[in-house]
């Protein structure tokens, strides 16, 4: 599964860009905060690190420090597209093409590898 929300994967796709980044993760109406898709603040958390650091989240200690900004931007602890960002924040700052080399070894070997 990809979101293609990692910067390269963004670049390609400037409808999809645009339309995750319109989202306002600073509305304050509880309701309207909750309903921001978890995809929409991934791709601006991540979009505001990448300016304020110059790359994506490598180390642990950065990608800890990425998943505490996104815990910052909930307004509430138990909100349910927040916990999802955290979940899925890996597609964020992960390399895109390493999700090819991570295929499943049944299904290689259907395609007659090994």
């Amino acid at each position: 599964m990809s979101l293609f929300i990692h910067p390269s994967e963004l670049a390609l796709f400037p409808e999809y860009r645009s339309f995750l980044m319109d989202f306002d993760l600073q509305v304050k109406d509880s309701e309207q905060h909750a309903h921001v898709p978890f995809v929409a603040i991934l791709a601006q958390a991540i979009e505001e690190w990448v300016k304020s650091h110059g790359c994506v989240p490598s180390k642990p200690d950065e990608v800890q420090a990425f998943k505490k900004r996104i815990r910052n931007l909930a307004l509430d602890a138990g909100e349910t597209n927040y916990k999802e960002a955290l979940q899925y924040a890996f597609h964020a700052y992960r390399d895109p093409r390493q999700r090819v080399l991570c295929l499943n070894p049944l299904f290689v070997i259907q395609l007659g590898g090994f």
